[in-house]
């Protein structure tokens, strides 16, 4: 059986009760075909496959009957259409194929959903490869989607892959961007804009949809569909999912999950030991977040044994600021920002012993001034009201200077 890795990530906002977030590879799945002895569908939509005359063949781990194989003549898995295989705004088509060799119509769907007829748009959404069809268009990847009834895709190089070996293709949209990803790797990327065209037509896998001449030859596993954008770090726990059931437990400790730029790098310790760390602003097991920079950033341990891998991820947001200076002689004392967490709005107060200049600026996380107050020779009660309702929600750094001295807080807006 094929294990699908759920990887949960916890989120601890300074001292507030812990937040659980997850991973979810089954969140806006929409069929999913595991081919273990069958072509039916594990998502719960029962978008079931019936299959003509392709086989049942051992998959990339060497499993028997785990994986589908069609011969490039007549074989292909038929799928009828539903209101679920035809997502709209956002879409993730995932497959693993080992292509061999063939030459067929040119462009042979590996997942293949149609247009209404053998016309532009041609295809609703598709896999494709046209096998060694002629010297232009040999050994190669494409995928598309339609939008507007124009078909927006891409295709790889010639040559691109090798006759034997296993492929993991991902193609993504959110709304916004298309992309292409092959064996965990982004190949290329778009602007897109739109809602995707619904064409009512069966999905194919294995075959042409629109054209009866077009067969796929080579073997496909592990074919997911989902209605939404899978992100960067959900591909890769699918492409290291491996046939592992007596994995340890994978965990990692020493990530807290807020930081500011001025703060010291810290050290990571992975469970078990031996797995290594990726990340930005991650060298071996350190994580710096002055190298990391503004925003949240997933830090992902995954640990290997035996040809299995297992992976972990967490997540720590870094502020744009400078590491909290203690309050000393003419700065402000009993700083206080109430209430914390907030909505936007919330009261500034602190007393300064001394008349200075005093500037009030708050950054989001991507480092950008999104407030910004200045009083100049100042010296009594600071009492101040700040709005910044108008903002999004998420976490925001303070800097309070006065004088010369400066103090970094953080500010969490949830409405």
């Amino acid at each position: 059986m094929k294990k699908t890795l759920t990887i949960m990530i916890m989120l601890t906002l300074f001292g507030m009760s812990s937040i659980f977030a997850q991973i979810n590879l089954d969140s806006g799945l929409v069929a999913k075909y595991n081919f273990n002895g069958n072509a039916n569908d594990s998502s719960g939509y029962g978008n079931h496959g019936l299959v003509y005359g392709a086989t049942l063949t051992a998959d990339r781990f060497g499993n028997p009957n785990s994986a589908y194989h069609f011969n490039g003549l007549n074989n292909y898995i038929l799928v009828a259409n539903s209101a679920s295989l035809n997502p709209t705004n956002a879409i993730t088509l995932c497959a693993w194929y080992k292509p061999e060799s063939f030459s067929n119509d040119g462009s042979t769907g590996i997942i293949d959903k149609g247009y209404t007829s053998y016309n532009p748009p041609y295809y609703q959404y598709r896999f494709a490869t046209p096998g060694e069809y002629s010297s232009a268009t040999y050994d190669m990847f494409s995928f598309s989607v339609t939008s507007n009834n124009i078909s927006n895709g891409f295709n790889t190089p010639n040559h691109f892959y090798t006759v034997g070996n296993w492929y993991f293709l991902v193609g993504t949209y959110d709304g916004t961007t298309l992309k292409f990803y092959i064996n965990n790797v982004l190949i290329q990327s778009m602007p897109m804009s739109g809602p995707l065209n619904a064409y009512n037509t069966p999905l194919y896998i294995g075959r042409n949809s629109i054209d009866p001449t077009g067969f796929l030859k080579g073997t496909v596993d592990n074919v997911r569909i989902y209605d939404r954008a899978l992100s960067v770090p959900e591909i890769n726990v699918l492409y290291i999912e491996n046939n592992c059931s007596n994995m340890p437990v994978v965990s990692y400790s020493g990530l807290n999950s807020m930081y500011t730029t001025g703060d010291s790098a810290v050290i990571l310790t992975g469970s078990p030991a031996g797995g290594s760390f990726y990340g930005v602003g991650v060298s071996g097991n350190t994580f710096s977040p002055a190298i990391a920079g503004a925003g949240t950033h997933t830090i992902v341990y995954v640990y290997s044994i035996g040809g299995c891998s297992k992976a972990y991820c967490n997540t720590a947001t870094v502020a744009q600021g400078q590491i909290k200076v203690p309050v000393i002689q003419s700065s402000a004392t009993d700083i206080k920002i109430i209430p914390n967490p907030n909505n936007g709005k919330f009261n500034l107060n602190f007393t300064n012993e001394y008349s200075e200049n005093i500037s009030i600026q708050i950054f989001n996380m991507l480092g950008e001034l999104v407030y910004n107050e200045s009083k100049h020779q100042y010296k009594g009660i600071y009492n101040d009201n700040i709005d910044i309702s108008k903002l999004s929600n998420g976490i925001y750094s303070i800097n309070i200077k006065i004088g010369e001295r400066k103090t970094t807080e953080k500010i969490v807006v949830s409405k």
